[in-house]
């Protein structure tokens, strides 16, 4: 349930992260911040499935699944928490 409820507002963030670096980069910069994000993305994904098989083999898939969506839903607490209403 955890995984479905902060599935979809993570990938939101992702297209709005995307969006946002986009809009507010120069020109002469854009290829590098969005090469940058790709490549932090591609290396968080990898530390996220080596926890994960280390985590799913000694907690429980289950455990597992749940603590990785409360990491998306408090992700999600501290942009709300510190996002400038300007």
């Amino acid at each position: 349930m955890l995984i479905g409820a902060a599935g979809v507002p993570a990938a939101a963030a992702m297209a709005g992260l995307t969006t946002l670096a986009q809009t507010v980069t120069g020109d002469d910069r854009r290829g590098g911040v969005i090469g940058l994000l790709g490549s932090a993305h591609a290396a968080t994904a990898l530390l996220g499935m080596t926890l994960a098989g280390a985590l799913g083999g000694s907690l429980g898939i289950v455990a597992t699944l749940c603590l990785h969506a409360g990491g998306l839903v408090a992700a999600g607490l501290m942009i709300l928490l510190t996002w400038n209403h300007n």
